[in-house]
């Protein structure tokens, strides 16, 4: 029972057993119960354990200095994880609202960060203001960051936010909520099994917790995970 961070300790201690991880919503963001098909009301996710209903899904296998960890919804690297650690770091809490409007101040001395990544065995060198490693799309209390990955098929689902001038990723923001930035000619997507992540001054945000420095990598892990959802 908690947040994203709970729910990734629960993971990370079910993953590749026989375990069925339960999960209460009781955090700011519920990003990962939220994606899975975990209902919001307490009593609502209490039913679904007892019912016993679940479901084996996917995990990301994320490899760096500090071992292996296990992410169920974004790897985050770019301006995405520094907009999570501020989060993580503030006193305020308002849920999404602290997410959003954390955004927009680290905006104002964000700048594009040059990545070096090796997908699937293809280099590829790239500045882009973010790239999204995801299991689950679901980031941020709410914000829809691949509105259409799906956590059962075996594949990574990539975001790729490309260098963008402050006032475009301002505009760019509120359509994170519904998806709809995903149109957007500044953004590429597709899928992968493995990604390797390296850069200069970059760090790897999972679930809202801290995974460590780069170079790292992420693979997806095809049913890694039992978990109760409707």
């Amino acid at each position: 029972m908690g947040g994203d961070g709970m729910a990734h300790l629960g993971l990370n201690a079910c993953a590749h057993t026989q375990a069925t991880l339960g999960i209460i919503p009781a955090g700011t963001g519920n990003d990962f119960a939220r994606a899975v098909g975990v209902p919001k009301d307490i009593r609502a996710a209490v039913d679904v354990i007892s019912e016993g209903r679940w479901r084996r899904i996917d995990l990301s296998s994320v490899v760096n200095a500090g071992g292996r960890r296990y992410v169920g919804a974004v790897v985050s690297s770019g301006y995405d994880a520094r907009v999570n650690r501020a989060t993580n770091e503030t006193h305020l809490r308002f849920g999404s609202l602290s997410y959003g409007a954390i955004a927009l101040r680290e905006l104002a001395n964000f700048s594009p960060m040059a990545y070096r990544l090796v997908i699937d065995g293809e280099p590829r060198e790239l500045d882009a203001m973010f790239v999204a490693i995801c299991n689950t799309g679901v980031v941020g209390g709410g914000m829809l960051i691949s509105p259409d990955a799906d956590f059962a098929d075996g594949l990574l689902d990539l975001t790729i936010v490309h260098p963008v001038g402050r006032g475009k990723l301002l505009r760019l923001l509120p359509s994170v909520y519904t998806g709809k930035f995903v149109s957007d000619p500044a953004v590429e997507r597709f899928t992968a099994r493995r990604v390797a992540v390296d850069g200069d001054d970059m760090f790897l945000m999972g679930d809202g917790e801290e995974l460590g420095d780069v170079p790292a990598t992420v693979e997806c892990d095809p049913g890694a995970l039992r978990v109760y959802t409707r």
